[in-house]
């Protein structure tokens, strides 16, 4: 039994240091300790016995005789047993990985099955039961959701055995292939251990090739992203593996990609907004004087979950003079005032547009009111200020004005609209606004508001443009010298 111990706590050894590692226990090493447990309690009884075999019966003249029978039998068994017991405790390892669990495996945190999102997570749940299709596409705005929405398919797909596995890997701006090869083989509970990416590619190929119904989550893409250097299966390849991706720009997907089947994933209705707002906000919002500036600042939300949910935690509870500032705050989208997820999500659409005429067309549409922008009026701006090079006509500048707005469309920063007119979400619009002014020290104001007072001197003779939609100007200073705008005034 000693040597039965010695061999249990080397096995125990084993065990912790593989739970540490987050495997899985091998079910004949859970079933050996079992039976040395067992084993171990049953010598502890007859051991003890044993000493009430060694009393003697008829006033201590003879010993018990049937008592020390019965136990040296059942020591004799014990012993037996024990020995077996060691010689099945030469385990070669007592672990594996653990079995494949990809992300299905796991509710959504916090979902909210909101009515205008359920259409569209209905028809990707569709597409992706068509045999014709290989390739799904989810596109919108940052923020908007995109990667929440595909994890919740993930769970369905699982839930309702349309994939017996999900992965899902993160591809980003900057695709790191290793990182992305390692969280798919993750996904599989497979070890790679190839050096090179050509070689993982290969062994990653091969396991998803075995998989007979797989899902492949690729997150967060901005360029074309070459499959066969992960090492994704091509769909002819393996008719059982397909692929949803999600991008903040359609023509990732359907030209870079070749995606043919798209959903546009669109910000929140504004009662769904409020509806998530409210309840992240806590009982203060309760409050009627409370309630109609949560009101404002929900809508200044644009519909972001994101935004959304980041903003009513952080003023929940808050009283009425911390909400009134964090309206004004979200007026002004300062770097400093918003989410740093956000505005860092805004940043990196805004710099990865290709081109200084596709963002000076953007930078543009935040000068003007959001709502309603009819692109006849940004040519005319476009052209007037000179934004397009080499272009000699009004046609031509017609044609490239179409261009870049459907770019810009595409890549989820301004929203189609019809009779000629496009749309800016609210945060969209303040955000241009910020990087103009910061970028090219535009001085503007928001559409409607009331201009009380100039800028000082020394910052309107830094001013690279001018911009006061639909403002009420009070007065014009008597000197209005702007000389990076070419405008010198004097009343």
């Amino acid at each position: 039994m000693e040597e039965l111990s010695d061999i249990k706590t080397r096995v125990l050894h084993s065990v912790e240091e593989a739970t540490n590692k987050r495997e899985e226990i091998e079910d004949d090493v859970v079933k050996w300790l079992a039976s040395v447990d067992v084993i171990t309690e049953e010598a502890d009884r007859v051991l003890k016995d044993k000493d009430k075999a060694k009393k003697r019966c008829f006033m201590g003249l003879f010993p018990n005789l049937m008592t020390r029978y019965r136990v040296s039998t059942e020591i004799e068994s014990i012993e037996e047993e024990a020995v077996k017991i060691s010689l099945r405790g030469k385990f070669d390892r007592v672990s594996y990985l653990p079995a494949r669990r990809g992300i299905g495996d796991r509710s959504v945190k916090d979902y909210e099955a909101f009515e205008s999102r359920r259409h569209v997570l209905d028809e990707i749940l569709e597409a992706l039961k068509d045999n014709d299709v290989n390739l799904v596409g989810v596109y919108g705005m940052a923020g908007v959701g995109k990667t929440t929405i595909v994890k919740k398919v993930a769970e369905q797909v699982k839930a309702n055995k349309i994939f017996d596995v999900v992965v899902l890997a993160v591809v980003s701006k900057t695709p790191d292939l290793r990182q992305i090869q390692g969280e798919i083989a993750d996904g599989l509970g497979f070890e790679l251990k190839a050096e090179t990416n050509s070689g993982r590619a290969e062994r990653l190929h091969e396991r998803l090739k075995s998989e007979k119904k797989v899902l492949v989550i690729l997150d967060d893409i901005w360029e074309r992203f070459e499959l066969d250097d992960v090492g994704i299966p091509s769909y002819s390849d393996n008719r059982g593996c397909k692929i949803l991706m999600t991008s903040r720009d359609r023509n990732a997907l359907y030209r870079e990609m070749d995606t043919k089947k798209l959903f546009n994933l669109q910000v929140l209705l504004e009662n769904e907004a409020w509806n998530l707002f409210k309840n992240m906000a806590g009982d203060a919002i309760k409050n009627p004087d409370l309630q109609l500036v949560a009101v404002e600042v929900a809508k200044r939300c644009a519909g972001l979950p994101i935004l959304l949910v980041t903003v009513a935690s952080a003023l929940k509870d808050g009283d009425l003079s911390e909400w009134k500032d964090a309206l004004e705050r979200l007026k002004r989208f300062d770097k400093e005032d918003i989410d740093s997820r956000v505005y860092s999500a805004l940043e990196l659409s805004y710099t990865s547009l290709k081109g200084e005429e596709i963002k000076s067309v953007f930078l543009l549409c935040g000068q003007l009111t959001p709502h309603g922008i009819p692109i006849l009026d940004l040519l005319k701006y476009t052209v007037g200020l000179g934004l397009f090079k080499r272009i000699s006509t009004l046609e031509e500048a017609r044609h490239r004005l179409n261009k870049l707005v459907n770019d810009l469309i595409a890549s989820c920063l301004l929203e189609g609209g019809a009779d000629g007119i496009v749309k800016m979400h609210d945060v969209l619009h303040a955000f241009a606004a910020s990087v103009a002014s910061r970028d090219h020290h535009v001085f503007t104001s928001s559409s409607g508001t009331v201009l009380r007072e100039w800028p000082a001197k020394d910052m309107l003779e830094q001013c690279s443009a001018i911009s006061l939609p639909d403002c009420k100007i009070s007065g014009l200073p008597e000197v209005l010298n702007c000389p990076k705008t070419g405008v010198v005034y004097t009343v």
